[in-house]
């Protein structure tokens, strides 16, 4: 498991590393926005997932 997630968090940062990504947009409120709610949204499908299996 921990094999698994060590692989998994490299590959993505290699690629996120090599790939060239657009700007969408140049306004931080927008970005700061967006950011946070990707991410709560990550933490909430995680905390989810973690109650599901227990």
């Amino acid at each position: 498991m921990v094999v698994k997630s060590i692989s998994s968090i490299l590959s993505l940062s290699v690629f996120i590393y090599f790939e060239n990504f657009e700007t969408v947009t140049d306004d931080k409120l927008l970005i700061a926005i967006f950011g946070s709610l990707f991410l709560g949204a990550g933490i909430g499908i995680t905390i989810a997932d973690i109650y599901i299996f227990l």
